[in-house]
């Protein structure tokens, strides 16, 4: 392969370009094409590549998504009047305490998801009973309408076993490639 430039070419080289051209139809003869400086080819692709890079970097808090946690303290949930288990696991469970306000005719649910619960029965025939809501830890992200507050523990205060009542259930999952959803409903026995 020659590599001179093609202006300094001497006879011999322009018989071949000559021989070259009919043969092909090309005047080019290989290793004699035209290279543009590879060097700055080179060094503009990596400026290109790092400030894409750089941009990308500065980019990912904008559009990520960041998640703080907050402890905050124990609530106790007052005027308890019905307790619905809906599902029960060795430690963790899921339920929804009703409570009514003094004075008032309505009933509003709260649905809690524990990681622990106990039940204690030391609330007197007539009082309302109560609950605790403990290790509790707020999970704030960008958007607050996606903040929610995760249970630790939940320690129920009742009357008697009669005002534990069972309730519906629902579990989706996924198992080979499609979706399960099992229903069921929790039963609570109790002695007279």
């Amino acid at each position: 392969m020659l590599y001179r430039h093609p202006r300094a070419v001497n006879s011999a080289l322009t018989e071949k370009m000559e021989c070259a051209h009919t043969i092909h139809g090309t005047f080019i003869l290989k290793g004699y094409m035209f290279r543009p400086n590879e060097n700055r080819i080179l060094l503009w692709g990596a400026i290109l590549f790092f400030a894409t890079l750089i941009v990308g970097v500065a980019l990912i808090p904008m559009g990520g998504t960041t998640v703080t946690r907050e402890a905050i303290p124990d609530e106790r949930v007052q005027h308890v009047e019905r307790v619905l288990i809906h599902d029960l696991g060795d430690t963790n469970g899921n339920f929804t305490l009703f409570i009514q306000e003094p004075g008032s005719q309505e009933l509003k649910p709260m649905r809690i998801y524990a990681k622990t619960y106990r039940v204690v029965k030391d609330v007197p025939r007539n009082s309302p009973m109560w609950a605790i809501k403990g290790q509790l830890v707020k999970i704030k992200h960008n958007d607050p309408s996606y903040d929610y507050v995760t249970v630790g523990s939940l320690e129920l205060h009742i009357r008697n076993e009669k005002d534990l009542e069972g309730a519906a259930w629902e579990r989706t999952y996924h198992r080979n490639k499609s979706t399960v959803t099992e229903r069921g409903a929790t039963i609570v026995l109790c002695c007279q």
